[in-house]
């Protein structure tokens, strides 16, 4: 529970929702009623002690093989006799209750995340374990939205209706989107992506492709990126592709990756300056530099 009450208590989401998944239903103890807890506390310690103590002193090198090894000590106490009785677990459950059970949910429950979010102008919402970005319908920008994750899907909703239903993606930094939530303005940025920008870089240079690869590096917000190489690229129509080249060049020489960067120097038509190695300043003789000699004296 995250809240106890005696009479509405809040279960966990996921504690929930793995109960309601199996058509279950959830009655926590009575806060100070021990009667409601002995029974399973004494079948843990049981299970304890005829599992977890003989697997104990075992390595397991995989999941599979420590999940077999579960199931071969459970079949074995299930079909072991009650003291001073003439039947198991096993015989119970399939004389009383196997014929009463319903069918299991053809699918396995998942453990889920759960995040609150707001949706961005961009009608987007960022998922923070990922640091991934999903796409909703553009009239819920501003909205408050809770983002449920399974390790497969992601689904967002907002005031109890989902409104958005995605495959997960880990990769961080990345946008997945789905052009019917965004307005025709943004259809076409939802376009950009790495690949497009690299491939473009390329068929203009070698040169051009290496910093647009390096800038893409950077872990800025994407659409920052992808403006940045959209505006370097179309500088080629502007300035010629030999400039162009030389600018990528010099920026890449100086480790400097951004917009702003090449457009000065193409403006200030320094991209052709030649960066030599740097002056070693203890090589400068002047009356004015008196050096490190000096102050040993």
């Amino acid at each position: 529970m995250t809240k106890a009450n005696r009479y509405d208590p809040a279960l966990n989401n996921n504690f929930l929702e793995m109960a309601n998944h199996y058509h279950c239903a959830v009655m926590p103890a009575r806060g100070r009623k021990p009667r409601d807890k002995s029974l399973v506390e004494r079948h843990v310690r049981i299970l304890y002690t005829r599992v977890y103590a003989k697997l104990s002193e075992q390595t397991f090198f995989s999941l599979g093989a420590l999940n077999d090894a579960i199931a071969e000590c459970l079949e074995t106490h299930n079909n072991t006799l009650f003291q001073g009785k003439e039947c198991s677990r096993r015989t119970l459950f399939d004389t009383y209750e196997k014929s009463t059970l319903s069918a299991l949910p053809s699918s396995r429950y998942e453990l889920k995340d759960y995040v609150t979010a707001t949706v961005m102008k961009n009608c987007h919402v960022r998922f923070g374990p990922d640091i991934h970005y999903y796409s909703v319908p553009y009239r819920y920008i501003g909205e408050k939205v809770k983002i449920v994750a399974t390790c497969t899907t992601v689904e967002i909703f907002c005031k109890g209706s989902r409104i958005a239903f995605h495959n997960r993606n880990r990769r961080p930094y990345l946008y997945t989107s789905c052009k019917d939530h965004l307005p025709s303005q943004h259809q076409y940025v939802s376009d950009w992506n790495p690949d497009r920008f690299i491939q473009w870089a390329g068929k203009i240079d070698p040169a051009v492709r290496h910093y647009i690869q390096k800038l893409l590096e950077q872990h800025i917000y994407p659409e920052i990126l992808y403006r940045s190489c959209s505006g370097i690229l179309h500088l080629e129509k502007k300035v010629g592709t030999e400039r162009l080249i030389k600018a990528c060049m010099l920026g890449d020489k100086l480790q400097t990756y951004n917009y702003r960067f090449i457009d000065r120097t193409l403006r200030n038509k320094t991209e052709s300056i030649d960066i030599g190695e740097e002056t070693n300043l203890t090589d400068i003789l002047h009356e004015n530099i008196r050096g490190a000699e000096y102050y040993k004296s």
